[in-house]
């Protein structure tokens, strides 16, 4: 069943969005409306404002369903653009469709997701700053992206590393161009803030209220799986890229250097929450797939892959339509 993803066949396209209906279609049925809070960040009250003028209740799961297959696509285009693998291929979509969906909370429409996708696209372009001599203009761009982040889903702040992290890798160290990263990151607090002061006659700081959680704590068997799951996919493809870097390019190796420091920060985010549940952060589902496309690759036993990749299929359906059957 994986082997069919392992293949750049058009087809393969119509079937990434045949999974992302089959299996996402699943919050249409179990969607709760997103919990409003005072903590909740500018720019994501505005989108759900937006989203509340038609009086759709609906229109949460079926926005949830296109942000989850627009990510599973440029993912994909990401992954076969920057040669991650020999050939081009849709395991990283549909691993990420599979990933993506074997957490209740992700089924729901959130601030990490809107803030995922701008960090998805802050990934890109920060792998391919090595391929540009004039990279100030876009480094600006990328400070005033995280720094809307911000305003999306403020624990997001802290991908800043990722652009500092991709600096430090791909470009010989200029303070200027640092200082250019933490000026984009400004300018979106600047005139949020001027905005404030003009309207308003004063600037509020509102910081929201951060909880370290660790699921260990209150552990079940849905989170233990969830955890095995994450750890397989990320034991395994770590093994398989490190095996298969040397074989690669400057650019990909760089990339999938890079990927392991967003998953790191992911994994920080992952245990941070503003809301009373674990597992609220949808970050980590990135470099998680990249690393379970990477296992379903190079897996040496077809029969292992497919196996692995059926029970995450399996898995999915449960946790989407059949968990409070339960």
């Amino acid at each position: 069943m994986a082997g069919i993803f392992k293949a750049n066949n058009p087809t393969n396209g119509i079937l990434l969005v045949l999974y992302a209906i089959i299996i996402r279609s699943a919050g249409f049925f179990n969607y709760t409306l997103p919990i409003r809070s005072a903590d909740d960040a500018f720019i994501y009250r505005g989108i759900l404002k937006i989203l509340d003028l038609g009086s759709i209740s609906w229109i949460y799961p079926f926005v949830t369903l296109i942000l989850i297959a627009i990510q599973a696509f440029y993912l994909n285009r990401i992954s076969n653009s920057l040669r991650l693998f020999p050939k081009p291929n849709y395991l990283v979509g549909i691993s990420y469709l599979l990933v993506a969906s074997i957490v209740p909370q992700w089924y729901h429409f959130s601030a990490p997701l809107v803030a995922s996708t701008l960090i998805i696209w802050i990934f890109h372009e920060m792998v391919k700053l090595q391929l540009h001599s004039n990279i100030r203009p876009r480094l600006f761009n990328l400070g005033m992206a995280v720094g809307l982040c911000l305003y999306i889903f403020p624990p997001a702040i802290l991908f800043v590393v990722l652009l500092f992290a991709g600096l430090s890798m791909f470009k010989a160290f200029r303070i200027n161009e640092w200082l250019i990263v933490i000026i984009g990151v400004a300018v979106p607090i600047y005139f949020y803030h001027a905005w404030q002061y003009l309207n308003f006659g004063f600037v509020s700081v509102r910081f929201p209220q951060l909880l370290l959680q660790f699921p260990i704590n209150r552990l079940n068997n849905l989170k233990l799986t969830i955890l095995v799951a994450f750890s397989v996919y990320v034991g395994l493809g770590f093994l398989y890229s490190q095996q298969n870097l040397r074989k690669q390019l400057v650019q990909t190796r760089n990339a999938w250097k890079l990927s392991y420091v967003y998953l790191f920060l992911s994994a920080i985010l992952f245990f941070v929450t503003t809301a009373t549940s674990e597992f609220y952060q949808i970050f980590i589902a990135v470099p998680v797939s990249l690393l379970a496309a990477t296992a379903h690759f190079y897996i040496p036993k077809g029969w292992m892959s497919n196996l692995i990749h059926l029970l995450m299929l399996i898995f999915a359906i449960y946790v989407g339509y059949l968990r409070d059957l339960f």
